[in-house]
């Protein structure tokens, strides 16, 4: 569903039909996969062995590095928009207390059901990311992945946020819009042979067809984001392209799709040389690109 948020500036009751709408939509998704996906995780100590481990892996690297640079004195994590946790997997398997904010009760599940699987704990919250009803100053980070393009209240949702964090607290927003990455375009061919393949086999019924449901995603930029933060008691405010690989999938639409597992380790390997090589290149992270040629945006900001 293509939104422009803009759109939805002067239509406040239908920005909240759309909001309900969303959650509505990413409850049915959840309880679509919970019966096979339980444990499906894309969090792993050890090396990534899928396209997504290894994103996943490389948001917390760059994370890492980014509470390195900052003032952050506690340990306090909150993940909005948690779903199955797995980014607060890391901060919890790295000592932090970690909090997970959902509205869906079956995503939470899934995630504690992981959690205890590998001895970590956390704290399981139903609430909206847009009023979580929690306390001032409560967290020292305040995280979310693949969470604000599906929030059209983005000014109330970022202020909420920034609430939450302590002085010196760190805000990471990583969002994906509803935009076709250049990255991506460039290797969308192999995507359209693996579908038409995939389509096959399920109408050969050797695979069992996949339903996903459609959910509003907004295509709004950097730019945005900034322009609101700047009015909100922040300093360090950065936004920036993240993700510079192509995603090789029969579906990239959420939830992703993944290829055989020889087939995904192979797309590791891969993927893997190529980011040593951005790092040689570039001279740092290899997960910054430019806004236009990745997959998603990380902003970050300080509480002042």
């Amino acid at each position: 569903m293509h939104c422009p948020a803009s759109y939805y500036s002067f239509k406040q009751g239908l920005v909240v039909c759309i909001h309900s709408q969303s959650k509505e939509q990413f409850e049915q998704a959840w309880e679509q996969r919970a019966e096979h996906e339980t444990l499906y995780l894309h969090w792993t100590r050890g090396a990534p062995k899928t396209q997504i481990q290894l994103a996943f892996r490389q948001h917390w690297l760059l994370f890492q590095e980014l509470i390195g640079q900052s003032p952050v004195r506690g340990k306090r994590c909150i993940e909005l928009g948690a779903g199955r946790g797995t980014i607060s997997m890391y901060f919890a398997d790295a000592g932090w207390d970690c909090t997970l904010l959902d509205t869906s009760k079956t995503a939470l599940a899934q995630a504690k059901k992981a959690f205890s699987q590998f001895g970590l704990p956390a704290t399981y919250l139903v609430g909206d990311a847009v009023g979580t009803n929690l306390p001032d100053e409560s967290y020292d980070v305040c995280v979310s992945i693949g969470l604000m393009e599906h929030i059209p209240e983005l000014e109330k949702a970022l202020a909420e946020q920034v609430r939450l964090l302590s002085p010196g607290g760190l805000l990471l927003a990583y969002v994906v819009p509803d935009k076709k990455a250049k990255v991506q375009a460039q290797q969308e061919w192999v995507n359209d042979i693996l579908a038409s393949y995939y389509q096959l086999l399920m109408q050969q019924e050797t695979i069992a067809p996949q339903t996903k449901p459609e959910i509003y995603r907004s295509n709004t930029g950097i730019s945005v984001y900034l322009e609101i933060l700047k009015d909100l008691p922040l300093t360090a405010i950065h936004g920036a392209g993240v993700y510079p690989l192509p995603m090789l999938s029969p579906s990239t639409t959420f939830p992703f799709t993944l290829n055989p597992p020889e087939a995904e380790e192979r797309l590791v390997h891969y993927f893997t040389q190529l980011l040593a090589e951005r790092r040689l290149r570039f001279g740092h992270n290899p997960w910054w690109c430019e806004e236009e040629y990745g997959q998603a945006f990380l902003i970050s900001a300080v509480k002042i």
